[in-house]
């Protein structure tokens, strides 16, 4: 469920305790391994990819399920890895065996997702198969599928999307969400529907702890970040076309938050006010940050600070220090 919910940090945690644990079986090691493998492929390809994939590429069970879900991992890394032609023999190979029609399914989908967003070629087989009994599909994967669809025929009704989107949101969980709003931001010619989309990532995140804020935007933001990132000034902040007037002492407060967006109470009091810290700056703090609160969520569309009994935290947009 932590997936599900787009808690990514969490979830890699608990997947890499699960393959850790002592005198844990084979399939349950590779099936760990797996979780792993996959969710690294969607947000965050790096040196541990690279050892999980190794580590899989060799592995053996004769669990049939289990070698499904195994050539579902390898496919999505070889495609983060090395590019669709070498993930797609991998995805060939998948299909040849016995499986059932939904695993099938979810393999193309996931592949036709990545082709979309590269703005490859799709082969009318591929859709063929994954709309093989399309009834029983999930939300999710119906998307992709007409997307697919859309892609093919050179479709340009980009509202046509959102007004799917709009219609399936809540049949999708929020992980989900996120990769289909950045498919249609990268199918999507028409510019407005392409920020509009990338604007809901940015709000759909602000509700997830930091370190999956950063995940979701080094993956699905970093390509149009001046689109996400809130520019600040001495004197204004600049998000989304919007612009608001600030005083120093909020300018000062974000320029602590742009370095560190959690800061324990007592040392922001200290860096913020320049003295000693007491009881009575916590209280200083509480009514500035309702006040600040105040006056940026109307141009953010959320509450951007969170203060605690021991931190204050950011959690609007990343910030960037402009000269304007």
């Amino acid at each position: 469920m932590y997936e599900e919910k787009a808690y990514l940090s969490k979830s890699l945690f608990y997947y890499q305790k699960a393959s850790e644990l002592p005198g844990i079986d084979r399939d349950t090691k590779i099936r760990s391994l797996c979780q792993i493998l996959r969710l690294k492929s969607y947000i965050a390809p790096d040196e541990t990819l690279s050892l999980v994939y190794e580590t899989l590429v060799h592995a053996k069970t004769e669990n049939e399920n289990l070698i499904t879900e195994l050539q579902h991992s390898l496919m999505l890394a070889e495609l983060s890895l090395f590019g669709h032609n070498f993930a797609k023999h991998r995805m060939l190979r998948a299909l040849e065996n016995k499986q059932n029609v939904s695993d099938e399914r979810l393999i193309v989908a996931d592949y036709l997702a990545e082709c979309l967003r590269f703005n490859l070629p799709i082969e009318q087989s591929l859709v063929n198969k994954g709309q093989e009994n399309l009834e029983e599909a999930d939300h999710f994967e119906r998307f992709i599928f007409e997307m697919a669809t859309k892609h093919q025929h050179a479709d340009p009704s980009s509202e046509n999307i959102f007004e799917l989107f709009h219609f399936m949101q809540n049949k999708i969980y929020l992980f989900n969400q996120i990769r289909l709003l950045d498919l249609i931001a990268h199918i999507s010619p028409d510019p407005k529907i392409k920020t509009e989309a990338q604007r809901i990532i940015s709000f759909k995140a602000l509700s997830l702890p930091q370190e999956d804020r950063t995940l979701i935007h080094n993956r699905f933001l970093q390509t149009n970040q001046e689109i996400n990132s809130l520019s600040l000034s001495r004197t204004k902040l600049f998000y989304a076309g919007q612009e608001v007037e600030i005083k120093t002492n909020i300018y000062k407060m974000l320029e602590l938050l742009t370095s560190n967006p959690q800061f324990e109470v007592e040392q922001f009091c200290i860096a913020f006010y320049e003295e000693s810290y007491s009881l009575s700056h916590f209280d200083r703090l509480r009514v500035f940050v309702i006040r600040t609160n105040e006056k940026l969520t109307k141009a953010l569309g959320t509450k951007p600070l969170k203060l605690t009994k021991n931190h204050l935290e950011w959690r609007g947009p990343n910030i960037s220090l402009t000269s304007k």
